[in-house]
């Protein structure tokens, strides 16, 4: 349950930030994707190795970082407004679903965060 209350109050604020603030995330997406695929293939590999649980505490903690920018620059996609770049018409039900895959593994990550 707390997981779900934290994903939930995490979202609604981080939306609630995208949508009325004046910095545009958009234009960071390139610099986004390398940090999080790099950070990934550092999981991938901390993961074959043994290292202290500390160490998995924060590359958590780091990806929950990485997630709510992900949060913001895709929201920013769907709202756009003008002031971003935004998603064509036809392409709101892949917004719809990039969100959602947003959300779930926010909460996937929360969820192992609350269980160590």
């Amino acid at each position: 349950m707390q997981a779900a209350v934290a994903t939930l109050l995490m979202f609604i604020s981080l939306t609630f930030y995208a949508c009325y603030t004046k910095t545009d995330m958009t234009k960071y997406g390139g610099l986004m994707y390398v940090g999080t695929t790099m950070l990934v293939f550092f999981i991938i590999m901390v993961s074959l190795f043994k290292v202290p649980s500390i160490v998995g505490t924060i590359l958590t903690c780091v990806m929950i970082c990485f997630l709510s920018i992900w949060i913001v620059y895709d929201t920013q996609l769907i709202v756009g407004g003008g002031k971003y770049e935004e998603l064509a018409m036809d392409d709101y039900c892949l917004g719809a679903l990039i969100i959602y895959s947003d959300i779930v593994t926010i909460f996937m990550y929360i969820l192992q965060l609350c269980g160590n």
